[in-house]
């Protein structure tokens, strides 16, 4: 009678264990990954720079430093400052007056990239950005990353603003009436 039981026992542990392999694992949810901030900005980084070159080292140079009449973007308020801000000037452009790091600038035109940028891409350059050179030092990690969905709801936000914008727009909250709905 022992050895029947000890038998019973194995078959029944066996039939349980192979019905709980193979019963429906649709049910079974594994934890979405979640990337780390570090490793976010990293994949950021990694696209913003094939869009920096492609859109913006040709003026403002491989290492965001700028040149004769174009502002540098190392080390700019503009970029280590309000996130919303920034994109509102990559996707809208700016002319006119424009102090960087204490200096006036006069600036033709930089053409607003709204029509070739999507939120993925403005988050990526926009990363790109306010990471690199010393603006990474400036910034922690999770302050220079720019999400999708940030730069999404700033785009939205930002539909009716007409561009570009004069320089000086940006350099107060001008900018942020505009956004709100409030006209020049």
């Amino acid at each position: 009678m022992g050895i029947f039981r000890v038998f019973f026992i194995l078959i029944s542990a066996f039939f349980g264990l192979w019905s709980i392999g193979c019963g429906d694992r649709s049910e079974v949810e594994l934890p979405a990954y979640v990337p780390s901030v570090d490793e976010q900005l990293v994949t950021a980084r990694n696209k913003g720079v094939v869009i920096y070159t492609e859109l913006c080292s040709g003026c403002h140079g491989n290492k965001g430093t700028g040149g004769g009449t174009v502002p540098p973007l190392d080390g700019s308020e503009f970029v280590q400052g309000d996130p919303q801000r920034l994109a509102l000037i990559v996707h809208k452009g700016v002319f006119g007056p424009i102090h960087v790091k204490g200096k006036r600038y006069f600036l033709d035109q930089m053409p607003g990239w709204e029509e070739s940028l999507s939120a993925g891409r403005t988050a990526a350059l926009l990363s790109y950005l306010r990471s690199s050179w010393s603006n990474g030092e400036a910034l922690s990690t999770e302050d220079a990353l720019v999400t999708r969905d940030e730069a999404g709801e700033w785009i939205e936000a930002a539909i009716d603003v007409e561009g570009p914008l004069r320089g000086d727009v940006y350099e107060g909250e001008e900018w942020r009436g505009l956004i709100n709905g409030e006209q020049e």
